[in-house]
C-alpha cells in the first residue's frame, strides 16, 4: 500500500515501522518545516512535502496517517475519508466528544476503515492483566499501579495540565476501564511547570479494588 503520514513529530516512530513492513511500497510525509522532513527523507528514502493537498489529492494514497496535534485529529479522519481514504489516527481518536461523534458518524457514512493506535491494548502485559483479571488465577484484584513518564519529545507540542490525561495517560485509563469498567470516585490532583510539561496522579476506586494512575511529563530529555 501506499501512505499518507501527516506530521513529523511521533510520526518518527511510525514511519521506523512503515519503513521495514513488508505490505508498505511507499510513504509520502506532510510536514510544515522542510529541515524536519529531510530527516525521513535521508533515513528512509520517503518522499516529503509542505502541501498538505498533495496527500488528499493523491489517488494512490491508500490510507492517510494522522499523527497531528490531538485537536487536528478529527478534521484529518473526517478528510481522509471523504478523500475515499482509510485512516490510521494516533491516539486518542479526538480531544473532544463532540468530535470523536463526528468521526464516527463520518466513518458510518463511508466505505473505508479508520483504525486507532490503541496498540496498548495489545501489549503482552495489558493481556496478562486482562486474563488474571478475567480468571482470577492469583485471586481478586485488590490494587494496581500504573505509572507512565515521559520528556518533552515534540517541539512546540507542551503537554500541560488541560492535555495530559488525553495525551499521557490515555492508554493507562482505557486498560483499567477495559478491565475493571467505570470507577465509583475519581480524585486527581496535578503540577505544571510553566516553561511546560505536567504531571498527574489520579485515584479511581471500586467496590473492592483501588486503582493509583500515575503520569509525568517532566523528565528530561
Amino acid at each position: 500500500m501506499k501512505i499518507g503520514l501527516l506530521g513529523t513529530g511521533f510520526g518518527l516512530a511510525h514511519a521506523h515501522i512503515y519503513h521495514t513492513h513488508p505490505d508498505v511500497d511507499e510513504v509520502v510525509v506532510f510536514g510544515r518545516t522542510p529541515a524536519k522532513l529531510e530527516r525521513f527523507a535521508a533515513e528512509f528514502g520517503f518522499a516529503t512535502t509542505t502541501d498538505i493537498d498533495h496527500i488528499y489529492d493523491d489517488p494512490a494514497i491508500d490510507l492517510v496517517d494522522v499523527c497531528l496535534p490531538t485537536p487536528l485529529h478529527a478534521d484529518h479522519v473526517i478528510r481522509a475519508l471523504r478523500a475515499g481514504k482509510h485512516a490510521l489516527c494516533e491516539l486518542p481518536l479526538a480531544s473532544t466528544m463532540a468530535d470523536a461523534r463526528h468521526e464516527v458518524d463520518a466513518h458510518a457514512a463511508s466505505d473505508r476503515q479508520v483504525f486507532v493506535d490503541m496498540a496498548g491494548r495489545f501489549d503482552p502485559a495489558t493481556e496478562f492483566l486482562h486474563t488474571a483479571i478475567i480468571t482470577g488465577k492469583y485471586g481478586p484484584l485488590k490494587a494496581l499501579h500504573i505509572d507512565t513518564r515521559t520528556a518533552l519529545l515534540w517541539e512546540g507540542y507542551n503537554i500541560g495540565l488541560d492535555s495530559i490525561a488525553m495525551d499521557v495517560m490515555h492508554g493507562g485509563l482505557d486498560s483499567i476501564a477495559t478491565a475493571l469498567g467505570r470507577p465509583e470516585s475519581t480524585t486527581a490532583i496535578g503540577v505544571a511547570k510553566h516553561t511546560g510539561g505536567s504531571a498527574a496522579e489520579v485515584l479511581l476506586t471500586y467496590p473492592h479494588t483501588i486503582v493509583h494512575c500515575s503520569a509525568s511529563a517532566l523528565m528530561p530529555k
